[in-house]
């Protein structure tokens, strides 16, 4: 009887322990749940933090989409720049021919009328030459004039000359005409 109550009591104090080992055990499984619900709890910020940086970056991305939008429409409005500067320089570039053609055509213009100022000139000079020999002519025709003058006036002294010796010949034949009457008065006279 003493042996059973001893082994109840070694079986008491067994249970004992176990229950002891087991409460500790159910400690440390409190400690561990308490260790898992802080971590859970930690998972729960990290997750919520996540989520924030999350939200951040997605509000990053709406950012960074906006900007390649605003960015797009600033590449769209140089394009459309570039292309009225194109434009524009064309335009400049036509202008430019056609100041060239202007030019062109007034540099022509230019050596067309030196052309024709030399060609005036030439007239000119053709003209004081023609002048020059017309005076020469005149010259020469006032010389004609006054040899011809002085023709005439000799050929008047001619005719003077003639005169007075057709006046000496009517003369001489009256003269004659009067030595032929007395000659005839003589011969009459005589017979």
């Amino acid at each position: 009887m003493n042996k059973i109550i001893i082994i109840k009591q070694k079986i008491s104090l067994i249970l004992l322990d176990c229950v002891r080992i087991l409460l500790d055990y159910v400690r440390i499984l409190l400690d561990y749940v308490r260790i898992l619900l802080d971590y859970v709890r930690i998972l729960l910020d990290c997750v919520r933090i996540l989520l924030d940086y999350v939200r951040i970056l997605l509000d990053c991305v709406r950012i960074l989409l906006d900007c390649v939008r605003i960015l797009l429409d600033y590449v769209r409005i140089l394009l459309d720049c570039v292309r009225i500067l194109l434009d524009y320089v064309r335009i400049l570039l036509d202008c430019v021919r056609i100041l060239l053609d202007y030019v062109r055509i007034l540099l022509d213009c230019v050596r067309i009328l030196l052309d024709y100022v030399r060609i005036l000139l030439d007239c000119v000079r053709i003209l004081l030459d023609c002048v020059r020999i017309l005076l020469d002519c005149v010259r020469i025709l006032l010389d004609y004039v006054r040899i011809l003058l002085d023709c005439v006036r000799i050929l008047l002294d001619y005719v003077r000359i003639l005169l007075d010796c057709v006046r000496i010949l009517l003369d001489c034949v009256r003269i004659l005409l009067d030595c032929v009457r007395i000659q005839l008065d003589c011969v009459r006279i005589q017979s």
